[in-house]
This record gives structure tokens, C-alpha cells and sequence, in this order.
């Protein structure tokens, strides 16, 4: 994973929560985050490159907030995979990174200009499967869908009740996802 020194968003539930902040310190990358408490239950930091998502450790309760600091080295960076530092995330009670999780932001997904510039997209999910991240994007045909420019490359996708367009996003691009995807029909792919 390539992580730059500086400031990364924290996000929880679908909103930015604090900030996380990675600098490299010799052969060492440190990353300390500092959020709210968020309820009852164990917190993880995971962070999220586009590419994957991947635990970086539990949050400790303290002074009211969660903070965690640790430091990885080049080998437990390569678990992050080769993609770019895009956020961080919380995950309560050890959900997977291999689990559907919130999309605080769909635009940090991708790398194209025209897709970084689109609005919010509330109630999205992200999940990796089969060397793709899955983007889930909340749509009903009484509303306008958020993301116009790639609607077409859509499936559509139900989950817990819910519709759901399904797009596949790999090297911060969407892609055509095979038609007989586990993930390409109206079942819930848990």
C-alpha cells in the first residue's frame, strides 16, 4: 500500500468521525487516530486503499474517546495491498474486512476526475470480492441515482430488503463485472 505522511479521514456509519493521521518514522510507518466514542462494543481501525480494506488494530476507550497508535513495518504493510491510502473506516465487534462495510465516500473509490467530483452518496456499501472492491449504491426508480455517469455499468442487487445498484471498481475504475458473478443476481452475496 502506498502511504503518504499526512491526514486521512476517519469515517463511522457512513460519516467523517475524526482523523487518522500516517507518518513514516525510519523504517517504520506510524499511524495514530483519535475519535468520539462511538457506543458499546469493540472498535476496530481499518484502512481502505480502493483496492482493499484491512484491519489495522483495536481502538483503545480512554478519556472519553478511542485512539489507537501503532506502528507497521514494510512487511505488515504488503497486507494493505498495492493500492493508494484512501481513508480509514471504524468496524465494531470484528467485522471482516472481507464484510460489507459503509462507503463513506464513493468518490474516494475512484480515480477518474469526472467520478471525484461526484456529490454524497448516503447509505452506499463497499466489499471486497474476487480481486474487485464492490460498490453497492442505494437506488429506487422514484428518485434520481447519484451517480449518472456510470448507472449503465450497474447490476441491480437486494440486500436486507433494500435495493442496491451493484458496481465492480478495480485500480480506481469502474469495470464490467462478469454476468455470472456470485454477486450478480438479486441475492444477498453474505
Amino acid at each position: 500500500m502506498i502511504l503518504e505522511d499526512g491526514l486521512y479521514p476517519v469515517f463511522s456509519g457512513g460519516a467523517e468521525t475524526g482523523e487518522a493521521r500516517v507518518q513514516r518514522q525510519g523504517v517504520y510507518t506510524a499511524i495514530s487516530c483519535r475519535c468520539p466514542m462511538d457506543g458499546p462494543g469493540v472498535t476496530r481501525l481499518c484502512a481502505f486503499s480502493g483496492e482493499r480494506s484491512a484491519p489495522i488494530g483495536v481502538m483503545l476507550p480512554g478519556d472519553g474517546a478511542l485512539s489507537i497508535r501503532k506502528k507497521l513495518s514494510r512487511s505488515g504493510l504488503e497486507a494493505l495491498g498495492p493500492g493508494k491510502l484512501r481513508y480509514f473506516t471504524l468496524s465494531k465487534d470484528g467485522a471482516a474486512a472481507e464484510d460489507w462495510q459503509d462507503a463513506p465516500s464513493v468518490a474516494a473509490l475512484f480515480d477518474d476526475i469526472l467520478l471525484s467530483r461526484l456529490a454524497p452518496v448516503r447509505g452506499a456499501l463497499t466489499k471486497r470480492e474476487e480481486g474487485v472492491s464492490l460498490l453497492a449504491v442505494p437506488w429506487s426508480p422514484d428518485a434520481p441515482f447519484p451517480l449518472m455517469p456510470i448507472f449503465c455499468l450497474g447490476r441491480p442487487f437486494e440486500r436486507d430488503g433494500r435495493d442496491y445498484l451493484l458496481f465492480s471498481v478495480s485500480d480506481g475504475r469502474p469495470v464490467i463485472a462478469p454476468e455470472r458473478s456470485p454477486t450478480s443476481s438479486r441475492r444477498d452475496p453474505r
